[in-house]
Parts: C-alpha cells; sequence; structure tokens
C-alpha cells in the first residue's frame, strides 16, 4: 500500500478561506446512573465530532457501598468551534461510559434533540459497546442528563441564569424515599427452560445493595405472585426520579444467583406512575393503587408488542423516608381483604384502601379433543401423550397450595392422538378479565411407571381472561336477542288483543 499527500490546489484553498466557522456554546448537566455493569469509578464522556468533555470520578457510588450505582451531579459550559452551519449538519453527539480511559458503553442522539434552553432532566439508556465486549446488552445501565446546544455567533452567548433549568446549580445531596411495589403477577414470559417454560422470580433493583425479589414460581410463563416489595430510592423531585426496575430471572439448579438468566426487565418512572388518570395514580399513603400492565422488554428501549410481549401487572406507593406504614410489606397479601388500625380508636380495624379484585367461584370446564404434531423427546416415537392443566398456576402461592392440578388419561398412542374427555374444576378467581391469570397447561407422554419423571413434549397457556370476557359477551348477545323476541312477542300478542 502506497500513501501519498494529497496536493492542496488553489480552489481547495480558497474554498478554505470561504468557510464560515460557527462558535457554539455546550451546556451539559450529568446526574446520576443506575444498574451500571459494575462498582467501579466510572466517568462519563461527552463528544461532539472530534472534541470531548470528561466528568471526574463519581462523588457518591463504590466509595459508600452502593452497588451497580454513581452520582457525578456535574455541571458545566464549554464554547467549540464547527464549521457546520447549524445543529442539523452537526454530527451526532454522543455520551460514553468510560472505564479508565476505555470506553464501554454510549449512547448517541441528534443534535437537534438539544437546541431547547429549557432543558430537562432525562433518563437515557446506554448500550454496551461491542467492539470492547466487556458488558452485556441488559447490563448497560442508564443515566441522567441534561443537556443544550447553542449557536453564539448569530444568538450570542448563552446566560444559564436566565433559565430557570439550569439556574438552579446540581443539587449535592438527595432526599431519601421508601417505594413499595405491590406485584400482582406476569404473563408472556419468555421461555428459558427446555420443557417451553420457567421459573421465574423478580429483582427489584436497589443500589444499596439489598436483596429484594419475590418468590419462585415453577414451571409457568405467567406466574402469580401478590407480593409487596419495600426499598429505598434518592432523589428530590418526582420528575427527576430514578425508574423503579423490576428484573425478572429464570431459576437454574446453580450453587450461585449468577446461575440464574436474565429474562427482561419492567422500567417504569414513578413520574409517569402519577400522571396516569383515574385510580392508577402513585399513592403516596397506604392505600394500595389500582395496578397497571408494564412492559417487561430485554433491554431499556427494546420494541414491544402490547398483544404478544412479556408484561407485569403492578402498581407503586412513593412516600417519606420516615413514614410508617401500618402494615409491614411482608404482610400485605394482596389477594385479601385487609384491615389495619382505625384512625381515631387504634384498638378498631378498618379496612384497607386496595383494589377490589372481585374474587368469585367460578367453574372452569375444559373440553379436550386431542392433541396433533407431537414430537418425541428422544429415539422412540410418541407413546401415551396426555396433558396436565395445572389449577395452581390460576391462584395466589398462598391458596395454591391447597389444590390439586387435573390431568386427562393417556390413552390413544402417535403424535396425534384423540383425548375427548371433559375436565371440569372449581376456581376462585377474579371477575374482572383486566385481572384475570392465565393457565399453564403442559403436554407429557406416558414412557414410565407411576411415580416417575415422565418427558415434556410441550406447553401451552389458556387466556382465562379472554375466555370470560367472550363468554360474557356471547351470554349478553343471547340475551338482548331474547329481548328483542321477547318484544316482538309482546306486540303480537296486543294485537291480537286489539283485534
Amino acid at each position: 500500500m502506497k500513501i501519498r499527500a494529497i496536493q492542496e490546489d488553489e480552489a481547495y484553498k480558497r474554498r478554505l478561506e470561504k468557510m464560515v466557522i460557527k462558535k457554539y456554546q455546550l451546556q451539559a448537566e450529568i446526574g446520576a446512573a443506575i444498574a451500571l455493569p459494575d462498582s467501579k469509578n466510572y466517568t462519563v464522556r461527552i463528544s461532539v465530532g472530534e472534541l470531548h468533555w470528561d466528568t471526574g470520578k463519581p462523588k457518591q457510588g463504590k466509595d459508600q457501598k452502593m452497588s451497580h450505582y454513581a452520582r457525578w451531579s456535574v455541571r458545566f459550559s464549554e464554547t467549540f468551534e464547527s464549521p457546520h452551519q447549524h445543529l442539523g449538519t452537526m454530527p451526532r453527539v454522543f455520551i460514553y461510559l468510560m472505564d479508565g480511559k476505555k470506553p464501554i458503553c454510549f449512547w448517541r442522539g441528534s443534535p437537534l434533540d438539544f437546541k431547547e434552553p429549557e432543558a430537562p432532566q432525562r433518563w437515557v439508556p446506554f448500550e454496551p459497546d461491542r467492539a470492547v465486549g466487556k458488558v452485556k446488552d441488559h447490563e448497560a445501565g442508564l443515566f441522567q442528563v441534561r443537556l443544550y446546544l447553542h449557536e453564539t455567533t448569530d444568538l450570542g452567548e448563552f446566560d444559564p441564569n436566565t433559565i430557570k433549568s439550569w439556574k438552579k446549580p446540581p443539587s449535592k445531596r438527595m432526599n431519601a424515599f421508601k417505594i413499595r411495589a405491590y406485584i400482582y403477577q406476569a404473563e408472556s414470559l419468555p421461555p428459558c427452560d427446555a420443557t417451553g417454560a420457567s421459573d421465574p422470580y423478580i429483582e427489584c433493583w436497589t443500589p444499596d445493595e439489598q436483596n429484594i425479589r419475590t418468590a419462585v414460581v415453577e414451571q409457568t410463563n405467567n406466574p402469580l405472585y401478590y407480593e409487596t416489595k419495600e426499598f429505598l430510592s434518592e432523589f428530590n423531585d418526582v420528575a427527576e426520579a430514578p425508574p423503579v426496575m423490576l428484573n425478572f430471572f429464570d431459576t437454574d439448579a446453580g450453587w450461585l444467583a449468577s446461575d440464574d438468566d436474565f429474562m427482561g426487565r419492567a422500567v417504569v418512572f414513578l413520574k409517569d406512575v402519577a400522571a396516569l388518570p383515574g385510580a392508577r395514580e402513585l399513592s403516596t399513603d397506604d392505600r394500595i393503587p389500582v395496578p397497571c400492565w408494564y412492559p417487561v422488554k430485554w433491554g431499556f428501549d427494546d420494541a414491544h408488542d402490547a398483544e404478544t410481549g412479556a408484561r407485569v401487572l403492578a402498581s407503586f406507593a412513593c412516600v417519606e423516608y420516615d413514614y410508617d406504614f401500618l402494615l409491614p410489606a411482608d404482610d400485605v397479601a394482596l389477594a385479601e381483604k385487609l384491615m389495619v388500625p382505625g384512625p381515631q380508636d387504634k384498638s378498631q380495624s378498618v379496612p384497607l384502601p386496595m383494589p377490589d379484585l372481585n374474587i368469585e367461584e367460578y367453574q372452569i370446564q375444559i373440553n379436550v379433543l386431542g392433541l396433533r404434531d407431537l414430537l418425541s423427546t428422544g429415539l422412540l416415537p410418541v407413546r401415551k401423550a396426555y396433558c396436565k392443566f395445572s389449577v395452581k398456576s390460576i391462584l395466589p402461592p398462598s391458596q395454591a397450595k391447597a389444590v390439586a392440578d387435573i390431568f386427562t388419561t393417556p390413552n390413544e398412542g402417535g403424535s396425534d392422538p384423540n383425548i375427548r374427555t371433559t375436565l371440569k374444576v372449581n376456581a376462585n378467581i377474579p371477575a374482572d378479565p383486566y385481572y384475570c391469570p392465565r393457565m399453564t397447561c403442559t403436554a407429557y407422554d406416558k414412557l414410565y411407571f407411576e411415580g416417575m419423571a415422565q418427558p415434556i413434549l410441550g406447553t401451552f397457556t389458556l387466556k382465562l381472561g379472554e375466555i370470560l370476557a367472550a363468554t360474557r359477551e356471547k351470554d349478553a348477545k343471547v340475551i338482548r336477542e331474547l329481548e328483542k323476541l321477547a318484544t316482538i312477542l309482546t306486540a303480537a300478542l296486543d294485537r291480537k288483543k286489539e283485534a
């Protein structure tokens, strides 16, 4: 390969002489970062083209026994020159998470995203730098940034003291708040085991190394938890508070928690919860608000299918650090009616304000016609397939222990067996389809003796909420038709009497 210098001709020199160099001003503030890849003294670098500016080491993080968390609370104003005539032609803004001198994660955005002087604080996700390969996709973290790009050549110098969002200096100390997460259930979680199901639990991310997690629900992609978890968070304003992160893991039979597989996460911003209409709002007392469905995604900004994507049903409360809840978090059983001491007379109990799940007893009738296109798990063909319908999967954990699952009888052999049977079971489930759970069903092959584990051929799910809604609509349609028929017959009788 040969390298030779480019000869600068006269035309090129004249173009350089006529080029207009403009001045720009960068006003930036880096707040905190959460769910970072490790507990290190990371720094943050802001780059525009070939220019870059670095923060120092975090003011809070590793030295305060905070896990995977850092807070810089630093602001700086820099002036630079550029041949670009406006923000639309300027190269993208990159913000890097630096491990020493090496960038391990990054975020990129258009300069046009930072043209508003009244720039809000916002939380944005890092992406792992795959060229470095030190960080997994779901471990990159989020960081808090406020940034404004100002063109000073034509508009003059920007004075941050004239803008409300820049006038107040970065907060050096944060206030502590208690967060309560009321976790009801999740659905459509990705399968992590060879059986087509998972053994999921939820871990609430916290910066102070607390191990806050739900119980493990085995062999399901639609777990019911009905648990309440409490943890601390630091911020001064709900609008700028870090999000609540519910991380889903699949339990594996290993000695270490690191053996568990990451399944996805729900990222919930308290400001968005507080802005929800009606009763679905952020609670600031003992009241348990009506829950909402939140998407569960692999990363922080992945696409999500509202119809088939994983999601979790939960609600949240945020109170001052010194606020004492009437009931400890472990005593808040979401599937039951809770009683608390009265506001005037502590010796008398009153109901705790909470969502009414309207649990009623239903008879669930399942007509099983057969199975098709089954694949054997080994060298031998499918012998005698049968199904298990998990009644436990539609009941809260506290109630599931007292019931038994229902099975079909293994009769016909082959990969397309006809079953032709009807199963019936009574169960107490929410009458509102919004809360109605999904039933986990498993197909087995009868190969071994009674009492031995049978090979699993696959799993499927019955969406009881949709079935309940469709049944009610069908019944309502029949009632409307009968009412029409009654009206016609009544009119006919009246005409006959008049005649």
